[in-house]
C-alpha cells in the first residue's frame, strides 16, 4: 500500500527532465507487516525541442 508520492522537477538536461519521486509504502505481506519502505527514483523525462 502506497502512502504518498511526491515528484519535483529538479533540471533540464539535453532535452530531459530530470524528476525525482519520493515514495514510502507499507508492505502487505505476513512476514514483513507493519515494516515501512521508502526510497527516491529520478526519472529522466524526454521533452519536446524548442
Amino acid at each position: 500500500m502506497i502512502d504518498w508520492i511526491s515528484c519535483e522537477k529538479k533540471t533540464i538536461v539535453a532535452g530531459y527532465e530530470q524528476v525525482t519521486c519520493y515514495y514510502r509504502f507499507f508492505s502487505t505481506t505476513e512476514q514483513s507487516k507493519n515494516n515501512t519502505f521508502s526510497g527516491a527514483d529520478e526519472v529522466l523525462i524526454p521533452t519536446p525541442e524548442s
